[in-house]
């Protein structure tokens, strides 16, 4: 499937869709983790609840809807163990940076980046999944097409919709990722987070996201900043000084990719805060993040969002 072919797909699945409604539908569905920070026992690829549903879908392209029974927790579960992941690999490049590495840090916080965006994804619903080497594009909570007229008529939130899985011919590569991730700023009302941050990230083209890193990692030639040999500190790097929408503009000899994944932790750790509000059931998770929020682990993120 190329690329306009997917987006089309997107387009076509991914609807209009309230932040409020989604983190309320989550509260039926939250998992026991324990310990606290500890990682799935498996993957949604390998839960026998959906291959045995993935199994059965013969047709590419087409939505297919059928309840999965813990397949909505299963998702969830992945979403916070990718918010920690993308937490602990942002510290890594935060670290790099202020140590000297400040090139090589750029790969590391576009990874951290990665790990956001899909944490993001999986907390809005959606989630990415494999089954025989093909894709399955997965939405727990499909989106209502006449979501504009409940809004009118002041409608209670209605029982949650049949999941919704699509098989696809093809792998998800990170430029899946980002067209849905960019998608998803595009339709779904988040009240949760700053305007600033949706503005910036719309703007940017989906190839913007992983170019700092693709540059240094297929271009024999290219090494971004002077600190091939010798390290470069400088105190400002991977610092927000002006406006996020500045700071997100890509520039190949900038600390783009440093900003990115620290705005994107930021708006992944916002939504796990919303979902946890009503609740308790979160606060071991969430405060596993807040305790390591210092500066010796994430300096730039600290300062940003103290």
């Amino acid at each position: 499937m190329n690329d306009a072919a997917f987006q089309r797909l997107i387009d076509r699945h991914i609807l209009e869709c309230r932040w409020s409604d989604i983190s309320a539908r989550w509260l039926n569905y939250l998992p026991s983790i324990t310990p606290p920070g500890s990682a799935p026992n498996e993957g949604i690829s390998e839960y026998i609840g959906f291959t045995t549903v993935a199994s059965a879908i013969s047709d590419y392209d087409k939505p297919v809807r059928k309840e999965v029974p813990r397949l909505r927790e299963y998702v969830f579960r992945e979403a916070v163990y990718l918010l920690h992941k993308a937490f602990h690999v942002t510290g890594c490049a935060e670290n790099q940076a202020a140590q000297g590495y400040i090139t090589w840090s750029l790969a590391d916080a576009y990874q951290a980046s990665l790990f956001g965006a899909k944490a993001i994804l999986y907390f809005c619903g959606i989630a990415l999944a494999e089954y025989n080497n093909k894709a399955v594009l997965i939405d727990v909570f499909p989106k209502e097409e006449d979501i504009n007229k409940r809004r009118k008529q002041k409608l209670k939130l209605p029982e949650d919709p049949t999941i919704q899985l699509i098989k696809l011919n093809m792998k998800f590569e990170h430029r899946h990722v980002w067209a849905i991730f960019q998608r998803l700023l595009a339709v779904f009302d988040m009240s949760v987070w700053d305007n600033k941050y949706i503005r910036a990230l719309k703007k940017l083209g989906h190839k913007d996201f992983a170019k700092q890193r693709n540059e240094l990692n297929y271009k024999n030639e290219i090494w971004i900043h002077n600190d091939l040999h010798n390290l470069t500190i400088e105190p400002t790097f991977g610092v927000l000084l002006t406006d996020i929408e500045d700071a997100l503009v890509y520039e190949l000899e900038s600390d783009f990719s440093l900003h990115l994944s620290l705005a994107i932790l930021r708006m992944g750790i916002l939504l796990l805060e919303s979902i946890g509000e009503p609740t308790n059931i979160l606060n071991d998770e969430l405060q596993i993040i807040r305790d390591r929020i210092t500066i010796d682990r994430h300096p730039m993120y600290a300062l940003t969002y103290p």
